[in-house]
């Protein structure tokens, strides 16, 4: 799972996007401000969404507060028993596996990429955040509220965050990907385009805007 902040207006407001890049699944987008304590909130949000047992590879850009969030939501208390002064610390857990790509820009320029691990070990395929920043490209050229130069330009964040859901329904239900193609007997054998809804097993087929428009949408109260 790769977490990505991208500005759509200079003035603090951000694109917080979770996308898992190997089933193309956009997770989570939110408009919102920047800073650690939306960072928490955010990510805490997305990351309630998976399985409990499930535990994805981290991917995120160099933005601290992504680190400090996962380090404490994926940790124990150990406590000092010997000697000395009692106290206790934060241990990563064995399954917790987080990498980082940091961007060091000049102006507009990239001058360097820096790619490590924080905890535990990561793929080095999967060591990147290529496919996020290609989808935030995706996201730009579908929600014409968060283009940098554009005179369509959100007047207020209620309205983009309405856009960004709309997309996201599209993006997941609507929208076959290419690189998530499956081979079905019913075709021959041959490959055919899904949808990241239907790679995950939400859907058997791919929506239309008539029905993701008149979906009846209810809450999950639990």
């Amino acid at each position: 799972m790769i977490f990505v902040g991208d500005h759509f207006k200079e003035d603090g407001d951000w694109i917080w996007t979770s996308f898992c890049a190997t089933e193309k699944y956009l997770l989570g987008i939110v408009a919102d401000g920047r800073g650690k304590a939306v960072c928490e909130r955010i990510v805490n949000t997305e990351l309630d969404k998976l399985r409990r047992n499930h535990m994805p590879y981290f991917v995120t850009d160099g933005y601290r507060p992504y680190l400090t969030t996962l380090f404490k939501r994926y940790s124990y208390r150990v406590y000092n028993n010997g000697r000395g002064r009692p106290g206790s610390h934060l241990e990563p857990n064995s399954d917790f596996n987080y990498g980082v790509v940091e961007k060091t820009r000049l102006g507009k320029t990239l001058e360097k990429v820096r790619r490590y691990v924080a905890f535990g070990d990561v793929p080095e395929h999967l060591l990147n955040t290529s496919a996020i920043e290609r989808q935030n490209l995706t996201i730009r050229l579908f929600n014409a509220r968060i283009r940098r130069r554009t005179v369509t330009f959100g007047k207020s964040r209620e309205a983009v965050q309405a856009g960004l859901d709309l997309f996201k329904g599209y993006y997941n239900l609507c929208l076959p990907h290419s690189s998530i193609s499956i081979r079905k007997k019913e075709n021959g054998g041959k490959r055919v385009d899904v949808t990241p809804a239907m790679k995950l097993g939400l859907t058997d087929h791919v929506w239309g805007m008539t029905e993701l428009m008149s979906f009846l949408y209810r809450q999950n109260i639990n």
